[in-house]
């Protein structure tokens, strides 16, 4: 496979440029693989999550599940941050599994109300002959206000799909007819979250 040129963006007034697509090497309960961060590197990427530790003051914030065709709550904020120049990376833009073909694994937060429209919408898109996490991404790459996508990616396979995903919006857009029936099919649960954290006494 050809070395794709990933778009550059500007991580709020930091002045690092990080790749559209960032590298999710965070564990979600053992789910991922080991994946070469040097194969990663020679595909364009280079943003890697990999700091427990957040930064003293707010230069950049990180999102998780909150910018995806399920859930665009930041959304809200993202005018906001834009003022203040703050850097926006947006993660899990497939909302922990509930975007894929596979759904979500055990145990995800997610309501069964969620996961079933979540799944409804999976198979709606392999009907079509369409990929609901090339689209899920797609969606959340589409917003230039957000500096880059931490996807979580368990094989080269995986890492040069969302390459390609990447490389194709920038050619040829979204498909906003697959996305306007998937959004309509998540309407009823629309922006639904789920607790996450440790819980506050």
């Amino acid at each position: 496979m050809a070395v794709p040129n990933l778009e550059l963006r500007p991580l709020g007034n930091t002045g690092l440029k990080l790749s559209s697509v960032g590298f999710g090497a965070s564990p979600f309960d053992n789910l991922f693989r080991p994946v070469s961060e040097s194969e990663a590197f020679r595909l364009g990427i280079n943003f890697f999550d990999t700091s427990p530790v957040p930064p003293a003051t707010i230069d950049v914030i990180l999102s998780y599940c909150h910018y995806s065709i399920n859930d665009s709550t930041l959304e809200d904020l993202l005018p906001y941050l834009k003022t203040k120049g703050v850097g926006i990376i947006s993660a899990a833009p497939l909302a922990m599994g509930l975007l894929t073909e596979l759904g979500p694994p055990e145990p995800h937060p997610a309501s069964p109300e969620l996961k079933s429209a979540c799944q409804a919408a999976a198979v709606y898109c392999k009907e079509k002959g369409k990929n609901i996490s090339k689209l899920a991404l797609q969606y959340n790459l589409s917003n230039k206000d957000i500096s880059s996508v931490l996807v979580g990616m368990d094989s080269v396979k995986q890492m040069e799909e969302n390459i390609a995903a990447a490389t194709e919006l920038a050619l040829f857009g979204k498909d906003w007819e697959t996305l306007a029936k998937v959004e309509a099919i998540l309407k009823p649960v629309k922006n639904q979250t789920w607790p996450s954290g440790i819980p506050r006494r």
